[in-house]
């Protein structure tokens, strides 16, 4: 079994750790995942199928899950489904891997609430970088989370009330406060499906 060589000039892991739930039901790729992942700064937890990563993230809930699709019992999506279900819960991110490459599954899956999609072999230089947009994510959601419960907002119907006394919907208000912080591009899942671009050499397990 083999990964890809590590890049030198990335930061593997540094400066955006992140806790990770590695599900896999083939026990050599999991275990090889997660002596990777934890080699380059991250800490990780691991499920050999849908059921038992449930049954953990109710206890301990983690910051990015990576699942393979296909797993018996409860598969990668139908975990997913179940994690976007807790709406009481921190944001997850949440990266699907898979054999199948069409389309149409990427809009099942992303229609599901996968935020990423990996097709196997995994290309762990692609995994590494999919993880640092991951923390990005996630530090977004949490500054937002933050400034959720600053604003003065309506118990009811949720709008946020500006300084001119106005009362607008949260989307429009956060959209209108950051919009000056992000730039326009394109995630990975997108690309695949709307750009047609040279894919990058993968390593097999």
């Amino acid at each position: 079994m083999h990964f890809a060589k590590i890049h030198p000039t990335l930061d593997h892991g540094k400066g955006f750790a992140v806790k990770i739930m590695v599900v896999e039901d083939e026990k050599q790729i999991r275990d090889n995942l997660k002596i990777l992942l934890e080699s380059i700064g991250h800490e990780v937890v691991v499920a050999s199928n849908g059921l038992e990563a449930f049954e953990t993230y109710d206890v301990k809930p983690v910051q990015v899950i990576v699942s393979d699709w296909m797993m018996p019992g409860i598969n990668g999506l139908e975990l997913c489904k179940k994690i976007r279900a807790r709406e009481e819960d921190a944001y997850c991110y949440f990266i699907l891997l898979t054999a199948r490459a069409n389309r149409d599954d990427y809009i099942e899956a992303m229609a599901c609430g996968v935020d990423d999609f990996m097709v196997k072999p995994l290309n762990i230089e692609d995994l590494t970088i999919r993880l640092h947009v991951a923390a990005r994510i996630l530090g977004y959601a949490r500054h937002i989370n933050h400034l959720e419960s600053m604003l003065p907002i309506c118990n009811h119907c949720k709008k946020i009330r500006q300084e001119d006394g106005r009362w607008v919907d949260f989307k429009s208000y956060i959209s209108d406060y950051v919009s000056k912080q992000f730039s326009k591009s394109i995630c990975p899942s997108c690309a695949k499906i709307h750009i047609i671009h040279n894919q990058s050499p993968s390593v097999p397990y």
